[in-house]
């Protein structure tokens, strides 16, 4: 859960005002209860800061061990289409994530507005799979509300 989720049940429970001065007194509160113990520290995710490291391995002995347990057959290598699920919001990834992953369905969080550069990225993806393939492809369509629609 999010320290922005935990505001919103904080807000629609009437404990604290929808203003900044609200989610600025749920964020000072969490933080207090994590560094005194009261909430544990995995409990909030902030999935907003991630770390990037490449793999590295101590041999290629041990790179294959671990190239071994971490083998996935893909589920979508012969089906007549490919299925993406995009979702606005960050929070809710951690949601929906053990589905998707249970059916090797990518996932892509969107953040409100969707940016054109994960879309033309989308776009070219369903083209390479396409072109790639004899079989026709279904035409990927990225849903939006209609006030979110790029101009």
């Amino acid at each position: 859960m999010t320290i922005r989720q935990i505001y919103y049940q904080a807000s629609v429970a009437g404990l604290v005002d929808k203003t900044e001065e609200g989610y600025n007194k749920v964020q000072g509160m969490l933080r207090e209860f994590r560094l005194n113990g009261l909430v544990p520290w995995d409990a909030i995710s902030d999935n907003t800061r991630c770390m990037r490291k490449p793999s590295t391995f101590s041999s290629p002995a041990d790179a294959m061990r671990r190239w071994a347990v971490s083998y996935r057959k893909a589920l979508w290598d012969s089906a007549d289409a490919q299925v993406e699920v995009w979702i606005e919001k960050d929070a809710l990834a951690g949601v929906v994530v053990d589905v998707t992953s249970e059916f090797d369905v990518p996932l892509m969080v969107a953040r409100g507005y969707a940016s054109l550069t994960p879309a033309a990225r989308m776009r070219r993806g369903t083209l390479r799979r396409s072109s790639a393939s004899s079989r026709p492809m279904p035409r990927s369509t990225l849903c939006s509300s209609p006030s979110r629609q790029h101009r």
